[in-house]
C-alpha cells in the first residue's frame, strides 16, 4: 500500500509541474506568437498560425494533465491521453530538430530540451501507474 501512495503522489506531483508549468506558456503563446517571433528571431512577418496552434495544443494537453491530477484512478484515461500527448510532442519536436531546423541557436536547444523531458515525462507516467497497478495503455 506505500508503494501506491507514493507512487500516486508522484504521478499528482508530475502532472501538476506540467499542468502549471505548460498553462502560462500555451496562454502565451496563443495570445502573444509575434513577441514570440522577436525573443527567438524566428523569420516571418505574416501571421504565426503555426506557434497560435502550439498553444492551443497546450491547452488542450493542460486540460488533461488537470483532469489526470484531480484523481488519477477515476480519470485514468486522461492519464493515458497524456502520455500519448507527451510522446507525439517529443516525436515532433525530434522531426524539427532532424528534419527542419538547420542552424544551433537558441531556439534548437529550448527544442532539444522540451524533446528530452517529453519522453522522460512520459516514462515516468508510465512507471507511475504501472505502480499503482492501473493499466498504462488499452489496447
Amino acid at each position: 500500500m506505500e508503494k501506491y501512495n507514493t507512487a500516486r503522489r508522484r504521478l499528482r506531483f508530475i502532472l501538476a509541474l506540467l499542468f502549471l508549468s505548460e498553462l502560462p506558456v500555451a496562454v502565451y503563446l496563443v495570445f502573444f506568437p509575434y513577441h514570440f517571433q522577436r525573443i527567438f528571431n524566428l523569420a516571418g512577418s505574416s501571421e504565426p498560425f503555426f506557434i497560435r496552434e502550439v498553444g492551443n495544443f497546450l491547452i488542450f494537453a493542460t486540460y488533461f494533465q488537470y483532469v489526470a491530477f484531480r484523481n488519477p484512478e477515476k480519470n485514468l484515461l486522461a492519464a493515458q491521453f497524456t502520455i500519448v500527448l507527451r510522446v507525439l510532442a517529443g516525436m515532433l519536436e525530434f522531426v524539427e530538430i532532424v528534419f527542419i531546423l538547420e542552424s544551433f541557436d537558441l531556439f534548437y536547444f529550448a527544442l532539444v530540451f522540451f524533446c528530452i523531458t517529453n519522453f522522460v515525462f512520459a516514462y515516468l507516467i508510465v512507471r507511475y501507474l504501472r505502480q499503482m497497478n492501473l493499466k498504462w495503455i488499452e489496447i
